[in-house]
């Protein structure tokens, strides 16, 4: 389930919208592979690379330089073609379908965040986005390590507004409620959301950011008491099982 959110959220952050990172980072075929695999999963997801000409051209590089160098196997010829074909649909797209696509995703995006009104703009949702990776693996307790350029567990589960920014965490938590909502079948990483909102709440000085925070554990709390209803639901299924037999 990490793997899965992290590769997402890795997808859609800053490398995308830097050309010469991207080239460089998908040089080594295993990385081009990933990368392919996972935009092109995120394209049949979602309409994230309609908002920005940019990335789009940045992507569509990207497949032509390496493409022949390694594309050898049918399933990747496969997410490559698959890639290409949706790059062009998007570029002969009439630019109403267009504006009218993006805005159906940012009205989702906004929701899935439960963001306040007043910070439903575009500008702030993708700063949010550009490292969100780094953030979600941060609060399942893993660090970077420069020296080996790998994240390491090293169970320190302790967030502080020096260390996080407030805003983009519960962006973050809300994102993960609404789309991965498995991730806190993990009690631990339950425990932790409804420490660090306390926190928030009670020490945080922006009214803006304690509402946020009360509002993420509204909805925090309804999706753990519909996790404990399924769980006695699977309880009792088995124990009816257990008494047939």
């Amino acid at each position: 389930m990490i793997q899965e959110i992290y590769d997402y959220l890795l997808i859609r952050s800053h490398y995308l919208s830097n050309k010469e990172d991207l080239l460089e980072e998908c040089s080594n075929k295993e990385v081009y592979d990933y990368t392919v695999k996972n935009i092109s999963k995120l394209m049949q997801e979602e309409n994230y690379l309609l908002t920005s000409t940019s990335i789009r051209k940045n992507v569509s590089d990207m497949i032509q330089k390496y493409r022949f160098d390694f594309c050898k196997s049918r399933e990747m010829c496969d997410e490559v073609n698959f890639v290409i074909t949706r790059l062009n649909e998007y570029e002969h797209m009439e630019p109403g379908r267009k504006r009218y696509l993006v805005k159906e995703w940012l009205k989702k995006e906004f929701k899935d965040r439960n963001l306040p009104y007043i910070c439903q703009i575009p500008d702030l949702l993708f700063s949010a986005m550009a490292n969100e990776h780094c953030l979600f693996m941060t609060i399942c307790g893993y660090r970077f390590n420069e020296e080996t350029s790998a994240y390491e567990y090293d169970n320190s589960k302790e967030y502080t507004e020096q260390q996080i920014d407030i805003m983009n965490y519960l962006q973050l938590i809300n994102l993960l409620i609404n789309r991965y909502p498995a991730f806190f079948y993990d009690l631990e990483h339950a425990e932790n959301v409804v420490i660090n909102l306390g926190e928030i709440i009670k020490y945080e000085k922006s009214r803006l950011q304690v509402r946020y925070a009360k509002k993420t554990l509204k909805s925090f709390k309804k999706l753990m008491n519909d996790v404990l209803e399924i769980k006695e639901e699977i309880n009792a299924s088995q124990k009816v099982k257990k008494t047939n037999y």
